[in-house]
């Protein structure tokens, strides 16, 4: 979430500072949703957000924060869509592996998310490289 905090005060775009508010919300609610999900299971879990944990994320967010107007838009685009992909495949593997219907369904429900979170991004991201090669 702290890439799309980024972006919704950094991007040049008006379109991607409103895709990062939808990244946000969408997140916010996920987590919420996550929350009482696992409360429901009498499972604690930990949701705090730890760039400072992982540097490979650090260094990313360092170098996006270099970046201005249209060439944070690409880059964050294109980080969006990478991070995307791969929290796709971790619903999927979740909807697929699940033994109960409440977290089949909450898969499910992430699955539909992601994917129309990731078809947006690239969507945009078109238009932000076609505007950068006009």
């Amino acid at each position: 979430m702290y890439l799309a905090q980024m972006a919704a005060t950094h991007a040049a775009s008006p379109e991607v500072k409103q895709f990062a508010a939808t990244v946000i919300s969408d997140h916010t609610h996920v987590d919420q949703e996550m929350s009482a999900l696992a409360k429901d299971k009498g499972i604690s879990i930990d949701r705090q957000y730890r760039v400072e944990e992982n540097p490979v994320y650090e260094a990313m967010l360092a170098h996006l924060a270099q970046l201005t107007g249209p060439d944070f838009d690409q880059a964050y685009l294109e980080q969006t869509a990478e991070n995307h992909t791969l929290e796709l495949t971790q619903y999927l593997s979740l909807a697929g592996a699940a033994s109960d219907a409440p977290t089949q369904l909450f898969a499910a429900r992430q699955v539909a998310r992601v994917r129309d979170r990731l078809r947006r991004a690239k969507q945009i991201l078109r238009e932000v490289q076609h505007e950068l090669t006009v």
